[in-house]
């Protein structure tokens, strides 16, 4: 079965009342639909008759024995219905619907169950999903001999779309928004090891398709000297220790870093600052990862990254095919005998949460950012 759409496709019927079109051949200069159609091929026709007294434009499916059903009628002279069509002689063509205005956009931002409801009229279903964003870690909190670890960002929900025949689908399908992951809390006991955000929970529609929440970014260490604060899960941005700035976020799909990328999907935080043993200079955090529009490559603004203490900036979003894409916080800032700096949080909708900076005994280290929110848009059409 497929989905016909020809040219100068045109035959004539005398079938009387509401039911199938018995077709009679093709009109001079035109083609049967015998010659562009297999049996249950669907089409969008007109049957008008001769005097133009009686009109009707719909969806129909042909079959063997060059017999048209009307299985859905858009328009008609009968106010919408089926033609209970009288004696004479019908031309009936394809064509091409004036049907633009039978679109339905069901966007879904509460999180949580919602119920989407397909339209008695819709042929075909796409679904986007966005899952919740990670949440970044929080930094260590150490004595100035010690390693304090930055954390790393969360990483960036996944984006998915997929589209459905409604025969596919039930008359009303459940959906689910994922909620953005917690970031970790901010570490007030001295000689600590930061703590792991949580990660983002996926968003769902039906029980057939699932875009994944964003990893979490993990906690900044306490660990052996020299070594490097262990990455986020995919798709984050890594925490410093003997290094001099937190990493920049990545994207959710590739874990490269996402300064220049095409994705489309939301993109991890960036990692904190953080120091190696009796090292005290200030370090950044990293910033959370660029997103680039697709075929404009239109770059977001940037999302600044905390410095010298600072907290790292929310991420922001862009507007990507009528949604919003979001960019991973940045990451926090350390500053010697000063408090940390916080993780930003993560763009709507699914940006990682940036990583809280690491902070001497004595001062409280940064909290992680909080992962931004899932979303879910259903677009149904004829």
């Amino acid at each position: 079965m497929a989905h016909i759409i020809k040219d100068r496709v045109k035959e004539t019927t005398t079938t009387v009342g509401t039911g199938d079109i018995a077709l009679d051949g093709a009109v001079s200069g035109f083609v049967a639909f015998s010659s562009v159609c297999a049996n249950n091929d669907t089409v969008q026709y007109a049957i008008v008759e001769q005097s133009g007294s009686e009109w009707e434009v719909g969806l129909g499916t042909w079959q063997t024995g060059n017999t048209l059903a009307r299985t859905t009628v858009y328009a008609s002279s009968n106010a919408g219905a089926a033609v209970n069509f009288a004696a004479g002689t019908k031309d009936v063509f394809l064509t091409m619907a004036a049907f633009a205005q039978d679109i339905d956009v069901q966007e879904f931002t509460a999180l949580g169950s919602s119920t989407w409801t397909k339209p008695a009229w819709a042929r075909f279903v796409q679904a986007e999903l966005i899952g919740g964003g990670g949440g970044g870690g929080s930094g260590a909190r150490n004595a100035t001999t010690g390693i304090r670890g930055g954390a790393g960002g969360g990483s960036g929900g996944a984006y998915v779309a997929y589209l459905f025949k409604t025969s596919d689908l039930s008359g009303s399908e459940p959906v689910f928004v994922g909620s953005g992951g917690a970031g970790g809390a901010s570490i007030t006991a001295d000689s600590s090891a930061g703590s792991n955000g949580s990660p983002g929970t996926a968003s769902t529609f039906g029980t057939i398709l699932n875009a994944a929440g964003g990893g979490n970014g993990l906690a900044g260490s306490l660990g052996a000297g020299g070594s490097t604060v262990a990455a986020g899960a995919a798709g984050s941005g890594l925490g410093s220790v003997s290094g001099t700035n937190g990493g920049t976020g990545k994207t959710a799909s590739t874990n490269a870093d996402a300064t220049t990328t095409t994705s489309l999907q939301s993109t991890g935080g960036g990692g904190a600052g953080g120091r190696a043993a009796s090292v005290t200079a200030d370090s950044n955090g990293g910033s959370g990862g660029t997103i680039t529009s697709g075929p404009t490559q239109s770059t977001s603004t940037a999302a600044n990254n905390g410095t010298n203490g600072g907290s790292g900036s929310a991420g922001n979003n862009i507007n990507v095919a009528g949604r919003l894409v979001g960019r991973g916080g940045g990451g926090g800032g350390y500053r010697t005998a000063q408090a940390a700096g916080a993780g930003g949080n993560g763009g709507a909708y699914g940006g990682g949460g940036g990583g809280g900076a690491a902070s001497d005994n004595g001062f409280d280290s940064g909290k992680g950012g909080d992962g931004g929110n899932g979303w879910v848009r259903i677009t149904s059409w004829r």
